[in-house]
């Protein structure tokens, strides 16, 4: 029986090992993948990494680069190929099943870039026939990922976009009250998916001069604009901020502790 125990011993040694070797792997594609990330401003040197990993041997961080170099193409403005590049995109690749559903948590990223980011950009550009052609490819997708928070942000955002409906007011909001539990999505993300709801729900309050609700977004917004994705967002968005006037020490201290409230409050509903 020993002998038994140290066969099942070096088979579980041997497959933990070589679990750590596939982890290595990813975890230097992945790397790579926020290189070509933050290259985007060099177009020659994006261009060649990009080029890189979609000619390279994993057919999954192949499409990943493909989905990136469509971000490239709208954050450039520069649209050669794009049809052809979409067309090729296998979307596929990125969905995986785990525990007999859909799963997207390694590649939760890459769908932030085909469900938002690009159309985002190509809004902004005012290429709303890409956008919709975009939309139409990830549509083949819908019943595989409903569930998962990016779609049915996705979905909100679109109508808020194509003044359908409501304009994802209802959606935007339920994110703000943190009402989303029924979804699927990364830890790592929910923070960006709710600033870029809340940005939107922020436009809607101010165009309906419901400025209580929209002073109520302000500090999720201010948050947002710290980062690229965020300026770029909400330019798209033309979405501004009201500036801040100049106070006394005693008014200092009373604005102080209202935001450091309302952060408080907004890192509860996280």
């Amino acid at each position: 029986m020993e002998w038994m125990l140290n066969v099942v011993l070096f088979a579980v040694a041997v497959f933990m090992m070589y679990r750590v070797i596939l982890l290595n792997g990813r975890n230097k594609k992945a790397r790579a993948v926020i290189d070509i990330v933050n290259s985007v401003d060099d177009i020659q040197l994006f261009h060649e990494k990009t080029e890189a990993m979609i000619n390279g041997k994993d057919h999954e961080f192949s499409v990943k680069a493909q989905v990136l170099k469509l971000w490239g193409m709208a954050y450039h403005d520069q649209y050669r190929n794009f049809d052809e590049v979409l067309n090729q995109t296998d979307v596929d690749a990125l969905i995986g099943v785990k525990k007999g559903r859909t799963d997207i948590e390694q590649n939760e990223d890459t769908f932030f870039y085909l469900y938002l980011a690009i159309g985002n950009i190509l809004e902004g550009n005012r290429r709303r026939d890409l956008r919709k052609k975009l939309d139409e490819k990830m549509m083949k997708y819908e019943d595989r990922l409903q569930n998962q928070f990016v779609c049915q942000l996705h979905h909100a955002v679109t109508d808020f976009y194509d003044h359908k409906r409501d304009r994802g007011m209802t959606f935007f909001r339920a994110v703000l009250d943190g009402d989303y539990g029924q979804y699927r999505y990364s830890k790592s993300m929910i923070g960006l998916y709710k600033s870029i709801a809340v940005s939107h729900l922020a436009v809607l309050y101010k165009e309906d001069g419901k400025m209580d609700q929209f002073e109520e977004c302000i500090p999720y917004v201010e948050n947002f604009m710290e980062y690229g994705v965020g300026k770029r967002w909400l330019k798209t968005l033309k979405l501004t901020l009201p500036k801040k006037e100049e106070k006394t020490e005693e008014s200092d201290k009373e604005t102080f502790t209202i935001t450091s409230q309302s952060a408080e409050k907004a890192k509860k509903a996280e």
